[in-house]
């Protein structure tokens, strides 16, 4: 990013870095991810009233399926859906938008056939639920605009958002695999990338984008534990975390992406000036920065370097969010194992409800991260000069 812009340095501790996962990793427990499966009527002897998911039932069948693979492939649908538009509004949709099609017999989770069979069907169908639902939506948060159409079309965003992730499923069930069974013959989690994007027989290409196919994973292992293993392949430490505008803009006040990368790196690699001069984080960039080894405590390097050569034995690239991993591996703070999954889910809590872009909403003084946090203690111009939005250029 090119300007005249002082670039201001920001120390922090090893101490505070661990303090403020540790921090996120409290505030996660509990707090989860919830796609409004209670709303769904395929899953509803699944799901309690509380919209938890009752793990005993998972392996049960429905109709020649187990309910734990009708709810991986209902979930990658929901992260295809959910890249830009309010996840409320997208969970309502998806889940009305099943139930009319489930009712009408066309079982496309099942049988993903039916859905290509019966898209002329189909598209009257998610159409009609999308407005009602933005109708609602719209009311109820006050945005302008309100749309739950990724693509501004109807039909591009029913073959693209719906029928890029169903095709997939439905040539995997061609060659006799389900959805689960090809995730699993992945080296590791944090292939999820390689794979499920940019796989040349089966990946998705621009219809998902990283952070997405990083929360798919996140929902198979952590949220509803659909794989359910302990080591550093496939455990609840296997995969980096899917970083989104709340967990960016966290990760830069409280000062803990300048104890992995030089205050330079950061600004001249991961931000964008606003006309208005405010300066925005493409927290998306973040995954793609490379830490800093003479800037990041050494035993956070030794970790990451641990855990980076379980994953991928013959890679030597270590990229910013890895650093999360490993300081979740040095300090499991009360949890059976180190869990990413619950630092993520932390960390988008305090985004959402103390951490506001507009400094007028900020809750600093209620806010658990409020000991260990740069801006709060000592650097308040990374509120006042700093946003992080949803890509570059955009901030609410």
């Amino acid at each position: 990013m090119s300007g005249n812009t002082e670039i201001k340095e920001v120390s922090i501790s090893e101490k505070d870095l661990t303090g403020i996962i540790k921090i996120a990793a409290i505030v996660g427990q509990g707090e989860r991810f919830d796609p409004f499966l209670r709303g769904v009527e395929l899953f509803k002897d699944i799901v309690d009233q509380n919209g938890l998911i009752l793990a005993q039932k998972l392996n049960e069948v429905n109709d020649s399926l187990s309910y734990r693979e009708l709810l991986s492939r209902y979930l990658l649908v929901h992260c295809v859906l959910d890249q830009g538009p309010e996840i409320t509004g997208v969970s309502l949709s998806q889940a009305e938008a099943t139930n009319q099609l489930y009712s009408k017999g066309i079982k496309f989770l099942h049988n993903p056939k039916e859905f290509f069979d019966n898209i002329t069907k189909i598209v009257p169908v998610i159409n009609r639920t999308q407005k009602d639902v933005s109708y609602q939506r719209s009311r109820v948060t006050g945005i302008k605009g309100y749309s739950l159409l990724r693509h501004n079309r109807i039909i591009p965003s029913v073959l693209i958002d719906w029928g890029a992730p169903l095709l997939l499923i439905y040539s995997l069930q061609s060659e006799g695999r389900s959805l689960l069974q090809w995730v699993h013959s992945w080296r590791c989690a944090d292939d999820v990338v390689n794979y499920l994007k940019h796989d040349r027989d089966f990946g998705l290409g621009d219809a998902i984008g990283d952070k997405a196919c990083r929360l798919f994973i996140k929902q198979l292992i952590h949220t509803y534990r659909l794989i359910d293993d302990k080591n550093l392949l496939w455990g609840q430490n296997s995969y980096t975390i899917p970083i989104d505008s709340n967990v960016g803009r966290v990760l830069m006040r409280t000062g803990f992406v300048f104890g992995i990368m030089s205050s330079s790196t950061f600004y001249h690699t991961c931000c964008h000036k606003q006309a208005n001069n405010k300066i925005n984080l493409g927290a998306n960039r973040l995954a793609d920065v490379n830490f800093d080894l003479m800037r990041t405590p050494k035993s956070i390097v030794r970790m990451a370097e641990q855990i980076a050569k379980s994953w991928r034995p013959r890679s030597r690239v270590m990229g910013f969010p890895i650093s999360l991993n490993a300081v979740a591996q040095l300090n499991t703070v009360g949890m059976d194992e180190p869990s990413i999954g619950r630092i993520d889910d932390g960390l988008m809590t305090i985004g959402t409800k103390y951490c506001a872009n507009n400094r007028s909403q900020i809750r600093c003084p209620e806010c658990p991260m409020k000991s260990v946090c740069a801006a709060n203690n000592r650097e308040a111009w990374l509120i006042d000069e700093y946003y992080c939005g949803t890509g570059e250029g955009v901030f609410y």
